[in-house]
């Protein structure tokens, strides 16, 4: 049975012009409401909405303590929980440990039962000091210092905001904006991970690009104290350990030809259960703690979600997050409050954390082991890629004129033009699509097929309309 090809992908270039030459694609019913669920798996009516909030607005992210959530089939039941008798400020010191209740809210329908175990540093003592005897590096801050002054490092972290945070918005803006403040007061291994991210970019800096001529600081050194750093808290988490974790995935790779190793998938299901004890998959805005400490909490969840889900498309590997566990709000720009010019970084990660929804979506359809196991129906496949086309249709109707790539960039934006990479993202999802597509043709004869025939010509089609878009990008990006 011959399918009826639309016009689709050419209708989803007719606001880009890079997407003229797109051909057709699958026929959509454009009113079945199924399918606009892909990217809105959480209910944003628990997002950023103004509530009042009590004095006591403690943080969670102590420094004497380690801090981790109680899930609900831990040996201390939430439930029960909920009858010990809290103290003003919703906290039972218990022998070495403190009992915290956080949230505003009760127990009731459709409000679980929220509560963190903060331990003391003698807890965890004897494993800090087994890590520690193990590692060569002692006093990670005065090697830090040696490596990058003060004034050096001030201005990398200017550009790490200028370049770098768009992509890992993970560190609170309020407390970056007094940068000498933010040094003396963050981790070192979290700043050493700055540092190595924005050395690339010392040539949009009038001084380092005098100053790196001469004397740049060794960026293996520097990654070296940040995954030191990163060791010696795995046994004592905080949210700089989450903050390390994220820093060290996007490490530049040494040689450009090698394969990744294992280690990077590690580290992305290592961070994510690092966010889950740190309570980070939690929804925090009915929280009793600061409202700056609320945005990081929810953009580091996000930075999680997005690290962990590509690296799960990158490496072929199973995606460990649960939709059933999770219900920290979609990101919005209220979650990136508290600073000026953070707005394109805004749409920017938010168009992004949508985008691997589908993402993730289309893994769950088409590339688990379950799925691939299945029988290969070619008809079958295309029914169940409309919806998922669909979605990705409306997430490119719905970018912001500033981050199409028809729109000329604004040369005195302080922003940099970053459409490439988001775009390059969308690409890589049709791929993911027409790649399920294309198992059942290549397992079988499909000669006088007339489906097969018309997915063969939109994947030859849709391949030589990418290429031109990548050549584009590339003659875009190359210096005049």
């Amino acid at each position: 049975m011959s399918i009826q090809w639309s016009s689709e992908l050419e209708h989803l270039g007719q606001n880009e012009a890079f997407m003229q030459d797109i051909p057709g694609f699958w026929s959509l019913p454009y009113d079945d409401s199924s399918v606009l669920g892909a990217a809105d798996a959480v209910d944003p009516s628990i997002g950023n909405e103004a509530i009042s909030r009590p004095e006591i607005q403690a943080s969670l992210n102590r420094q004497d303590r380690s801090t981790s959530f109680i899930g609900y089939s831990n040996e201390s039941d939430p439930f029960l929980l909920e009858h010990y008798p809290y103290n003003a400020a919703d906290e039972l010191d218990f022998f070495m440990v403190t009992y915290r209740r956080p949230s505003l809210l009760g127990l009731s329908a459709g409000h679980a039962p929220i509560h963190f175990l903060q331990s003391r540093p003698q807890a965890a003592l004897q494993s800090q000091e087994t890590m520690a005897g193990c590692l060569a590096l002692k006093n990670e801050r005065d090697l830090l210092h040696d490596l990058v002054s003060v004034e050096m490092g001030v201005a990398l972290l200017r550009l790490y905001h200028r370049f770098i945070f768009q992509n890992l918005p993970i560190v609170s803006r309020t407390k970056l904006q007094d940068e000498e403040e933010f040094i003396d007061s963050t981790s070192p291994g979290v700043l050493a991970g700055m540092f190595a991210l924005a050395l690339p970019f010392t040539s949009w800096d009038e001084q380092l690009c005098l100053d790196s001529a001469y004397s740049k600081p060794d960026s293996s050194k520097l990654w070296q104290i940040s995954y030191s750093c990163l060791q010696k808290e795995l046994h004592f988490p905080s949210l700089s350990t989450v903050q390390m974790s994220l820093l060290l995935l996007n490490t530049t790779t040494f040689d450009p030809v090698a394969v990744e190793t294992p280690f990077a998938w590690s580290l992305a299901c290592s961070v994510l259960a690092i966010a889950q004890s740190l309570g980070l998959h939690i929804e925090p805005n009915r929280w009793k703690i600061p409202e700056d400490e609320i945005w990081l909490r929810r953009r580091l969840w996000w930075t999680v979600v997005v690290e962990h889900s590509w690296r799960a498309v990158t490496h072929g590997r199973s995606t460990m997050l649960r939709d059933d566990d999770c219900n920290v709000a979609p990101i919005s720009p209220g979650d990136f409050s508290g600073a000026e010019n953070d707005y394109n970084a805004a749409e920017y990660f938010i168009n992004f954390c949508s985008l691997t929804n589908i993402v993730s979506e289309i893994c769950r359809n088409f590339f688990t082991l379950r799925a691939v196991s299945r029988v290969q129906n070619l008809k079958d496949i295309v029914d169940r890629a409309r919806p998922l086309q669909r979605s990705l249709h409306l997430w490119l109707e719905a970018l912001p004129p500033s981050l199409r790539l028809d729109q000329v960039p604004d040369t005195a934006d302080e922003i940099p033009d970053n459409r490439a990479s988001l775009h390059i993202a969308y690409f890589t999802a049709h791929v993911l699509l027409f790649r399920a597509l294309l198992r059942p043709i290549m397992r079988q004869n499909f000669l006088n097929d007339a489906v097969a025939h018309d997915v063969l010509q939109e994947s030859r089609d849709f391949m030589r309309a990418l290429i031109s878009v990548a050549i584009g990008m590339t003659e875009a990006s190359a210096p005049e």
